[in-house]
C-alpha cells in the first residue's frame, strides 16, 4: 500500500511539474470537444474536460464566451491546467471502488478552503476489494484569515457511498496558505 503511494505519488509530482512548466504547449493539442488526444490524456482531468468543469467555464473564463472556439479552448486549458496541474494524473493513479469491507475514520471532516473552514485532524483507512486504503488530512491556522493544509493518500470520503467502478482519485495536497472563507 504505502510502496503504491509512493510511486503514484513520484508519478503525479512528475507529472505536476511538466503540466505547470508546459501547459501553454499541452493546450495547443486540445481538441474541439474539450478533450486531449490520447497520448496526452494524462495531462487531462479524470473526471472532466481539459477545458475544465461548467463553474470553472462559466465563472472564471465567462469573459471568453464570445471567442472563437479553439482560441477559447486552448485559454481555457491553458489556466485549467496551471491551476489543476496534475488533478489527471491523480485520477489514473487512485483506484475503482469495489467491494467495500471495513471503513474507518477518526478525527472530525477537515475542510479548508471551498466550503468554509474546519481546523484539525482527519485520518480515514479503507479495504476495498481486499487492498488497504488510507487518507490523513491536517488543516492549521496561520492568522485570523489564512490557514494551512496537507492531505495525502486516497480520496476516501463517501467511499462507502460510491458506486462500483467510481474513482477514488490519490491525492497529494500540500497548501501552506490558504484564504480562510466564512463558514
Amino acid at each position: 500500500m504505502i510502496l503504491r503511494y509512493i510511486i503514484g505519488a513520484i508519478l503525479v509530482l512528475v507529472v505536476m511539474i511538466v503540466q505547470f512548466c508546459f501547459s501553454w504547449w499541452i493546450a495547443l493539442f486540445v481538441k474541439s470537444d474539450g478533450t486531449y488526444p490520447y497520448l496526452l490524456k494524462v495531462f487531462q482531468p479524470y473526471d472532466t474536460l481539459a477545458i475544465g468543469d461548467q463553474m470553472f467555464l462559466d465563472n472564471e473564463m465567462a469573459y471568453t464566451k464570445k471567442w472563437h472556439w479553439w482560441f477559447r479552448n486552448y485559454w481555457c486549458a491553458f489556466n485549467w491546467g496551471q491551476r489543476n496541474a496534475g488533478y489527471g494524473a491523480m485520477g489514473y493513479t487512485g483506484f475503482k471502488t469495489g467491494r467495500v469491507t471495513w471503513y474507518a475514520h477518526y478525527g472530525k471532516d477537515v475542510d479548508i478552503g471551498d466550503h468554509g473552514y474546519t481546523i484539525g485532524t482527519s485520518e480515514a483507512t479503507a479495504i476495498n476489494d481486499t487492498k488497504v486504503y488510507f487518507n490523513y488530512k491536517r488543516a492549521g491556522r496561520l492568522s485570523k484569515n489564512y490557514g494551512w493544509m496537507v492531505e495525502f493518500g486516497w480520496v476516501l470520503k463517501g467511499i462507502k457511498a460510491r458506486m462500483p467502478g467510481e474513482i477514488c482519485r490519490l491525492c497529494l495536497d500540500v497548501r501552506p496558505i490558504i484564504k480562510l472563507m466564512k463558514a
